[in-house]
């Protein structure tokens, strides 16, 4: 018996560690995928803007 709860305390653990992390990836990958976007949102209103100046 004692095995087996000993086993299951790091298993847990591991569990937390693996699921910190993996938030952490998410959190930065959604992060990045704020600022492209902003960004891809600025050179189109600096497209669009340019192309109303020629007219």
């Amino acid at each position: 018996m004692k095995v087996q709860i000993n086993s299951m305390r790091h298993q847990s653990g591991a569990v937390l560690l693996i699921a910190m992390l993996m938030l952490l990836v998410m959190t930065t990958i959604g992060i990045t995928t704020m600022k492209t976007a902003r960004l891809e949102e600025k050179m189109a209103g600096r497209k669009n803007g340019s192309q109303l100046n020629e007219y």
